[in-house]
């Protein structure tokens, strides 16, 4: 009786949206790559990795996900080695060395990475809930993920980086940590990336900017908010006591310090990245040449599309990527509107099958498991269909079960395998 609740309970509309999603991959997958030289190695690749995929979903949806609550500090550990290994033994692509090249495929140690950290840090928050409203849990998560960061910083991959904001906040905040920590830690992001784009939009406009130094920064920032808290004192009172009020002002100083460090060290292209964001024909043929050219062919479809390899700027090579990190553009110019937008519902009803599995899990191990797999899909897809259309500035990561790619799909059917076994032990003993 037990052994058919489980089966019952497997999540088969969720491997129906998975198995959906990696054919329309294939199908774009051909048509995107059609025109380039090696084209057969590289859709019979895509169908020799959606085989392992599935293989692997297969493998970890009977694996108990309770297996990694014991092993996860191990799997995290090994995960750490691989980064390491990888900045020596690694094979450099597009500016950052975090691939190794197995001949086969080429693969990325910081997928699995990302997912081991789910795995432990949903096992560390379960594990320490009895202090998670104190100040000690979030300055052992930080230990926890430092080393994952420094790693990744040292590649460089900051799309990589970027996806583990959400993971690790949206963690914190379910798991129950005080929001003032969260609100803090957000606020801290906001100030230091608002003073990396203010200065950025002033060197687009070709205005100069007023460069304070640390002290004169403390005193400006002292005197902006006296002034507030003067003039909306009432305001303030109410909402906030004195020492919100001193805690934030020394967290915007330290924010505001730390985002014009960070900006005084990125490096030439990256702030051309940031640049094209907000005019890209400043430098059609550079940095902004990408964008450019995928809002052109997304743009070209309209709605119905041009057809499958019928497509002008993705047949005929001026979309860069096309198969991998601007398949959305692929797609937007021989699917048009209509398919770019039933691709979007099939993503959002696929988050929600996630949605459903981590409020159902059976356990508060397995609901953190499932919340972060929820935000790391969602953000994944966020960032690909966003750079694509011009919305975010470009990170380059790929769109999950579509783009072509090895350790990423395998990686995304790993996850999925440890979603399912997650749905499935609902009615176990």
């Amino acid at each position: 009786m037990i052994y058919k609740k489980r089966i019952k309970n497997i999540d088969f509309v969720l491997i129906f949206l998975v198995i959906l999603l990696s054919l329309i991959g294939m199908i774009f997958v051909y048509s995107a790559s059609f025109n380039i030289p090696n084209f057969l190695n590289i859709y019979i690749k895509q169908i020799f990795i959606v085989i392992i995929g599935y293989f692997f979903i297969i493998i970890f949806s009977q694996i108990n996900y309770n297996f990694y609550y014991n092993t996860s500090f191990f799997l995290y550990i090994c995960s750490l080695v691989m980064l390491i290994l990888v900045l020596f033994f690694g094979v450099k692509i597009k500016g950052a060395k975090s691939w190794f090249n197995l001949k086969i495929i080429l693969f990325q140690p910081i997928e699995l990475a990302r997912i081991f950290l789910i795995l432990f840090l949903s096992k560390f928050l379960d594990k320490n809930i009895s202090i998670i409203k104190t100040f000690k849990i979030l300055f052992y998560v930080f230990l926890i993920i430092l080393p994952l960061i420094i790693l990744i910083a040292m590649q460089p991959d900051f799309g990589g980086l970027l996806v583990l904001v959400p993971i690790v906040l949206g963690l914190c905040f379910v798991s129950g940590i005080r929001k003032i920590y969260i609100y803090s830690i957000i606020l801290f992001i906001f100030l230091s990336s608002f003073l990396i784009f203010i200065k950025i939009f002033f060197i687009y406009k070709n205005i100069e900017f007023i460069n304070f130094d640390n002290l004169e920064l403390f005193f400006f920032l002292a005197i902006l908010f006296l002034i507030l808290y003067y003039t909306f004192s009432k305001i303030f009172t109410l909402i906030l006591k004195k020492f919100y009020y001193f805690y934030f002002f020394v967290l915007s100083y330290i924010s505001l310090v730390f985002g014009n460090f960070i900006f005084n060290h990125i490096k030439f292209y990256q702030k051309n990245r940031l640049l094209v964001f907000f005019d890209p024909y400043m430098d059609r043929l550079g940095s902004g040449y990408n964008i450019i050219q995928s809002n052109i062919a997304i743009g070209s479809g309209f709605f119905l599309g041009k057809g499958l390899k019928k497509g002008t700027q993705g047949q005929l090579g001026f979309v860069p990527e096309r198969h991998t990190d601007f398949i959305f553009s692929v797609i937007g110019e021989e699917g048009g509107f209509l398919l770019s937008f039933l691709i979007i519902l099939i993503y959002i009803f696929f988050c929600y099958r996630i949605y459903l599995i981590a409020i159902n899990a059976k356990n508060r191990f397995a609901s953190f498991i499932a919340i972060s797999f929820l935000i790391y899909f969602s953000f994944f897809i966020f960032l690909n269909i966003g750079c694509a259309i011009g919305f975010i500035p470009l990170t380059g990561v790929p769109l999950p079960f579509i783009s072509y790619g090895g350790s990423a799909f395998v990686g995304n059917c790993m996850v999925i395998g440890i979603l399912l076994n997650i749905s499935k032990e609902r009615y176990a003993n």
